[in-house]
């Protein structure tokens, strides 16, 4: 009856150190999910030969690729898709509506900085 239980504290130990294994081990899995998309937005930002699509009236952006002018938004999805994935993924993060004004932008002619910059705008919205 008055046998005094010593296992009580290493089972409080052993479980201790098992969530903190745990807690490193998803944030280490997290930080490993980040770095393809962060390779994404670099392979783009060093990028010198991209798909190049059919462009109209010869149009180039400020960085010399031709840019795409279609009368469809998911072609032009397609396009940033294909060319600029980082700037990609940050546009599918916006509402229909703020993809529209992106798609307008590109539509006018806009440079593909000028593309990134509104999405950019528009994510703080």
């Amino acid at each position: 009856m008055g046998e005094k239980n010593d296992s009580l504290p290493f089972k409080g130990l052993l479980l201790t150190s098992l969530v903190a294994v745990l807690l490193l081990a998803s944030a280490t899995q997290a930080r490993a999910s980040d770095g393809g998309y962060l390779n994404a937005l670099k392979a783009e930002a060093n990028s010198d030969n991209p798909t190049i699509t059919p462009t109209i009236q010869g149009k180039e952006n400020d960085d010399g690729r031709p840019t795409p002018r279609t009368d469809d938004q998911p072609q032009m999805e397609s396009w940033l898709k294909a060319n600029y994935v980082g700037s990609y993924m940050f546009y599918q993060k916006l509402s229909d509506p703020k993809k529209r004004a992106v798609y307008r932008l590109y539509r006018s002619g806009a440079e593909i900085t000028k593309i990134r910059e509104k999405i950019n705008e528009l994510l703080k919205q």
